[in-house]
């Protein structure tokens, strides 16, 4: 059998971007300095992937590997996808993790499936998820890490608040139904703002199912795909997190395609006020950005009711007309973002600079006018509304 330094030499030339030593026999610290050498040997630091899967760095190896991204000769690889399924890497490990994720901006996806985490500690639990709060994660793979449990859940879904992490992969790590109750508190919350989910091969029970999809049904937005296949396993067959006063909206009998059927109109209703949501966001923000800026002037020909004489609760008001899928919250938001200097980008050039002539920005022009003259004859309506 070969060596893993012979190994190594026959994976020494990835593909550009990044550097993949799966199924590469790396093993504990030994096989750490393999993989930092090969970093400081690319040029250019043109490094945004480490896929390290199948390999038995272990503690060891993980916490000499993730020392080395969080110094400041690591820091400068923008690696923004690191895989470490089935490594072997226990809490220490995990620890080394955290520590690289609190001062990372650059992060994007991490797969630690099928490793040896306990979380024994419910602070590691806890640091974890404020690592993840803090960091740019958008894809963090947890399945099946079997040491972890209902614990780790309930040390872990509580202070989960991330603004960037889009998917989340729980599947295969012994959750039961003892869970249920903080999985939808977490799906019920505005901190949830996961697009995917993933929970198969778990215990959560036919009702504990029953109770996330109603969760997600009456408070979430956002997820677009949840899985819950094979939920059925030991630990599922007893349930005491429905109340009395539940029994009726959650039947004892059922299949597990009619569960699956039941999310899907709601994964459809998400997924249509994502896009009109985004939509009308970006409308607004054009609309608002031109309104709402301080020394902004409107054009004297348009002046018939001058709009941005009104209070700006009663701007806001007019606006939400344009955007009636948002809620008040978020208009506020981007009136907010909009209506200050601060947000604008760089070299941005105001709407009637002469020194902008394209025909895209003749058209913005034209498409804001009309709507300007719509917003005039509303504000004039509600403002006089307003003062009789």
């Amino acid at each position: 059998m070969f060596g893993p330094r012979f190994i190594l030499r026959t994976t020494s030339v990835p593909r550009t971007g990044s550097i993949d030593y799966m199924y590469a026999g790396l093993k504990g610290a030994d096989g750490a300095k393999d993989i930092i050498a090969a970093i400081l040997d690319r040029r250019n630091n043109d490094i945004s992937q480490l896929i390290l899967s199948h390999n038995s760095l272990a503690d060891d190896g993980c916490t000499l590997l993730f020392e080395f991204l969080a110094s400041d000769a690591g820091r400068k690889y923008r690696i923004q996808k690191i895989s470490l399924n089935s490594n072997g890497i226990r809490d220490r490990g995990l620890a080394s993790i955290v520590t690289f994720l609190k001062g990372d901006t650059s992060l994007k996806e991490l797969f630690v499936q099928n490793n040896e985490f306990a979380c024994t500690d419910p602070s590691l639990a806890k640091s974890f998820a404020e690592a993840t709060n803090l960091s740019c994660l958008e894809v963090l793979t947890l399945s099946t890490n079997r040491h972890l449990g209902d614990q780790f859940i309930t040390d872990y879904a509580p202070f989960l608040d991330s603004p960037s992490l889009r998917e989340l992969h729980c599947s295969a790590m012994g959750i039961t139904h003892r869970s249920v109750p903080i999985l939808v508190e977490y799906f019920s919350s505005p901190c949830c703002r996961l697009e995917t989910v993933k929970l198969n091969g778990n215990s959560l029970g036919f009702r504990g199912v029953r109770s996330v999809i109603r969760a997600i049904e009456q408070h979430n937005y956002t997820l677009t795909s949840v899985e819950m296949w094979s939920n059925n396993g030991p630990g599922s067959e007893v349930d005491n997190n429905v109340t009395q006063d539940e029994d009726d909206d959650f039947p004892t009998h059922g299949t597990w395609q009619e569960n699956n059927a039941a999310l899907i109109p709601i994964m459809q209703r998400n997924d249509h006020l994502g896009k009109a949501t985004r939509k009308e966001a970006l409308e607004l923000l054009r609309l608002a950005r031109t309104l709402l800026l301080p020394s902004h002037r409107i054009d004297p020909s348009l002046a018939v009711f001058p709009f941005t004489q009104l209070p700006t609760e009663l701007q806001i008001y007019v606006l939400a007309f344009l955007s009636p899928t948002l809620s008040s919250s978020q208009r506020h938001r981007i009136c907010a973002y909009a209506s200050s200097f601060a947000t604008l980008p760089r070299r941005y050039e105001l709407p009637g600079n002469p020194s902008t002539s394209s025909s895209h920005t003749n058209a913005a022009s034209t498409a804001a006018k009309g709507k300007l003259k719509l917003l005039n004859s509303l504000g004039c309506y509600f403002y006089e509304r307003e003062v009789s």
